[in-house]
C-alpha cells in the first residue's frame, strides 16, 4: 500500500489516545506510527495495550519525551503529529513542547496538540490549571511557525456525568451546580472526539484552526434534566451558589494552597457557567457520516462509571 501521509500518535495507551488510535488505523492512506517510552513493558496492562496497537497495524516507536535525540528520530518522515498527552506540567507542557520542538527540526509540517477541552481562548492564566497548561502550548505552537489544529469539545460526557466533576451523584441521588443553570455548554463523548480527530488529521480545512466540535449543546438545568428522565431517578437538585461566588471560592481556595486536583472541578465550572468557554464555530456539518451522541443517548447507553483524571503520562 501506498501511504499518502504518516501520523505519529503521543499518547496512544490512554484512554482517549486508544481511541485517537483506533480512529486513525481506519482512516485509509495513512501510515500510524505511536509513540511509546519503552518497548520492553513488564506491566501486564501496558503490555496489552502495546499489543492492541499493533494490532491494529500500528508501528511502535521509541521515544523519550526529555531526550530530544529520540524525539527527532521518531519523527523523522512524518507529516502530523497527533498528541493526546495527559498530565501536569512537566508532560503537557515541558513534554509536548519538546516534542514540537523536535517536530519543526526535522520538518514535520502539522502538529495537534492535546487540547480536547473548552475554548479557552478566552480565559486569563489562572483562571483554569489545566487551560494553563493548554494556553502555554497554544502559545509555543503558534510562535514555532509550524501548522496547527486546536481541536475543542466542550467538556467530556464521562466526565461531566461523573462524580469527580461534582455535578451528578446518581449513587445519592442529588445534583448541584453554580449560576443560575441556564447557561449553555458543550459536551461530547470521548469516542465522538476520538471520530473527529481523525477527520482533523486528514482534512486540509482543519489547518490552522480552533477545530470545534460537540455532541450536545446544553444547560446545567438540560443535563440534570436528562438524566433524571434518562436514567429514571429523581434527584435532589441544589444550586450552590452564583457564578461570583464561585469565582470567590476558586480563588480562597487557592490562597489557602489548596490541592490543585481538588480546585479543577471547580475552575472548569466556572468557566462552562460562565459563558467564557462556549464553542462558537462548530464544523460537525462537514462530517456528516460521525453521528455524535447526544448527552441524553449516552446516558442511555452507559452506567455510571468513575472517572479520574490521569495525571500520569500515558
Amino acid at each position: 500500500m501506498i501511504f499518502q501521509k504518516t501520523v505519529l500518535l503521543a499518547g496512544a495507551t490512554g484512554l482517549l489516545g486508544s481511541k485517537i488510535a483506533s480512529a486513525l488505523a481506519k482512516k485509509e492512506n495513512l501510515q500510524v506510527r505511536a509513540l511509546v517510552r519503552n518497548l520492553k513493558i513488564n506491566d501486564n496492562k501496558k503490555k496489552q495495550q502495546i499489543d492492541r496497537l499493533e494490532s491494529l497495524n500500528i508501528k511502535l516507536v521509541e521515544a523519550d519525551l526529555n531526550d530530544p535525540t529520540s524525539l527527532e528520530k521518531a519523527c523523522v518522515g512524518v507529516n502530523t503529529i497527533v498528541s493526546a498527552l495527559s498530565g501536569w506540567e512537566d508532560v503537557v507542557v515541558t513534554g509536548q513542547i519538546n516534542l514540537l520542538n523536535a517536530a519543526k527540526r526535522v520538518g514535520v509540517s502539522h502538529f495537534i496538540p492535546s487540547d480536547y477541552t473548552y475554548d479557552y481562548s478566552n480565559l486569563q492564566l489562572g483562571d483554569n490549571y489545566l487551560s494553563d497548561f493548554r494556553i502555554k502550548v497554544a502559545q509555543a505552537v503558534r510562535e514555532s511557525g509550524v501548522n496547527y489544529t486546536f481541536i475543542m469539545n466542550g467538556i467530556f460526557a464521562e466526565v461531566l456525568l461523573s462524580p469527580f466533576f461534582e455535578v451528578f451523584d446518581f449513587k445519592t441521588n442529588t445534583a448541584q451546580y453554580w449560576g443560575n443553570g441556564d447557561t449553555k455548554f458543550d459536551v461530547t463523548t470521548i469516542d465522538d472526539t476520538a471520530l473527529y480527530t481523525a477527520e482533523a488529521v486528514v482534512d486540509p480545512r482543519a489547518v490552522n484552526t480552533n477545530f470545534q466540535v460537540a455532541g450536545d449543546v446544553v444547560t446545567m438545568k438540560e443535563a440534570i434534566a436528562a438524566g433524571e428522565e434518562v436514567r429514571r431517578q429523581k434527584l435532589t437538585v441544589r444550586s450552590k451558589g452564583s457564578v461570583d461566588d464561585l469565582k470567590v471560592l476558586i480563588e480562597d481556595m487557592k490562597a489557602k494552597g489548596a490541592n490543585p486536583f481538588t480546585v479543577i472541578p471547580a475552575q472548569y465550572q466556572w468557566g462552562m457557567v460562565s459563558g467564557k468557554v462556549k464553542l462558537q464555530n462548530l464544523v460537525n456539518n462537514r462530517y456528516p457520516h460521525i453521528k455524535p451522541k447526544s448527552l441524553r443517548e449516552y446516558l442511555a447507553e452507559s452506567e455510571q462509571e468513575s472517572f479520574e483524571l490521569s495525571f500520569a503520562r500515558s
